[in-house]
């Protein structure tokens, strides 16, 4: 796994979940432009197979489509067990299964006290939240303890959590979900620094995205909502995607930390940059993308959707 350049990803494997929209889709598409053959993972295979096709007819790349639920560990296995029988080697995996509460949660808040204390409004929201922890952080823990082993082998490989910036920057609302970003951050950090303790060869990072544009999300948003949004800024997928390439090639090596009131969750226009060290969270939302790309001497075009 070479460092050089962006052609030095091509030809590594890059293991895929949640490869069926959002950040995942964009991020399997972009990786394939670069001559790395993805392993597409989500629940929904007619998606994959719709993508796989257009990824080998403009990319000549070969990706590999899995049906996957991260909540179960035999399909994992079953998914691991498949990709490197077909490619002998996983070199990235790239974590984005997740599930979308965060509408539920709006709602959730909506309610007034009387609804809260209803017993079946309670065993709803109870449900909704475990599904976040149990997709959001420990369908990452399972994936991740499932590849580990075979990048220790290897003596090389990376792996991407996905947080968000609702964990770093101390977001007042949707604490379960805050706490399975957060926790994705731990997981990561712990991984790297086990990882640089026993030579393993092996690098971890948490992305932590702001307000990612895709037309089912910006449709569910209020008017109030899409005010808010564009006053902070938006990104879309692809952004995440390019950061994604540049911490799996190993280019970036800084990051830019905001300046932030952990009290009111404020996030000012000032910052600094740090070194990137294995095991950080790396921030990607509309303040800090500016920043990334000029750091990889790339031009940034802020993104303002459609009404």
């Amino acid at each position: 796994m070479k460092h050089e350049s962006i052609s030095s990803l091509s030809g590594n494997v890059a293991f895929i979940t949640g490869a069926s929209d959002g950040m995942g889709k964009a991020t399997s598409f972009f990786l394939s432009s670069l001559g790395v053959n993805v392993v597409l993972c989500a629940r929904r295979k007619d998606l994959l197979e719709q993508y796989a096709a257009q990824i080998q007819s403009q990319f000549r790349t070969d990706p590999l489509v899995l049906s996957l639920d991260v909540t179960k560990v035999e399909e994992i296995s079953k998914a691991v067990e498949e990709a490197t029988m077909k490619f002998g080697m996983i070199h990235f995996v790239c974590n984005f299964a997740g599930y979308s509460a965060a509408y539920g949660m709006r709602e959730f808040r909506a309610l007034n006290q009387n609804d809260l204390l209803r017993e079946e409004i309670q065993s709803k929201w109870k449900k909704e939240l475990a599904l976040v922890d149990d997709i959001d952080h420990k369908g990452t823990v399972r994936v991740n303890d499932a590849i580990q082993p075979l990048m220790k082998e290897q003596g090389e490989g990376v792996i991407l959590n996905i947080s968000a910036i609702t964990s770093v920057y101390n977001y007042p609302y949707e604490a379960a979900y805050v706490n399975a970003k957060h926790a994705n951050e731990e997981d990561a950090a712990n991984r790297a620094k086990e990882s640089d303790a026993k030579g393993w060869g092996i690098r971890a990072y948490s992305i932590a995205p702001g307000d990612v544009y895709t037309s089912t999300t910006w449709d569910a948003y209020d008017e109030n909502e899409k005010v808010d949004a564009l006053g902070y800024g938006i990104i879309k997928s692809e952004t995440i995607a390019k950061t994604v390439s540049w911490l799996l090639e190993g280019t970036l090596n800084q990051k830019w930390d905001m300046q932030v009131d952990l009290e009111t969750s404020r996030v000012s226009d000032e910052g600094r940059l740090l070194p990137l060290r294995n095991g950080d969270v790396v921030v990607v939302d509309a303040k800090t993308a500016p920043r990334l790309y000029a750091l990889m001497d790339q031009e940034y075009y802020p993104f303002v959707p459609r009404k």
